[in-house]
């Protein structure tokens, strides 16, 4: 039998910071660039390299970093990022498959998709809980 994933409830600061990061992937304020967190040549940032900079670190400490990233301050939000053999990445699954953020960013995933798929992973959006609950109870 497939052992089943379950998805993490984000509390406090670490849903307060999620909510943060997917406002600023869909801002427009931040360019997508692919292959380092943050590169200064062009003023663009991986999806990573914006949680990075939400969570503390400069652009300096990022410029031509590319992940795995072993330090950093993704630390201080567990269920959001996981750390492994090859550093912090987002904890997200699709059809129990790890899903690494900067995997899906180098792969030409737009940060407004990026942000979608956290919202609908740690389940941010209020209406979709509500949803849920509303289909339980029609069952």
């Amino acid at each position: 039998m497939a052992e089943k994933i379950e998805r993490p409830v984000l509390k406090g600061d670490e849903r307060k910071f999620a909510l943060k990061w997917i406002k600023a992937l869909r801002s427009g304020k931040y360019e997508q660039g692919d292959g380092y967190l943050y590169y200064a040549k062009d003023d663009t940032y991986c999806c990573l390299g914006v949680a990075e900079i939400l969570a503390g670190s400069s652009k300096q400490d990022l410029n031509e970093e590319a992940f795995p990233r072993t330090k950093g301050n993704l630390s201080k939000y567990p269920k959001l990022f996981t750390k492994d053999s090859s550093g912090y990445n987002l904890n997200c699954y699709l059809h129990k498959v790890r899903i690494a953020a900067s995997d899906l960013n180098d792969s030409g995933v737009s940060f407004k998709k990026i942000a979608n798929k956290i919202e609908s992973w740690f389940q941010l959006k209020k209406s979709s809980a509500a949803g849920k609950t509303l289909a339980k109870s029609k069952k």
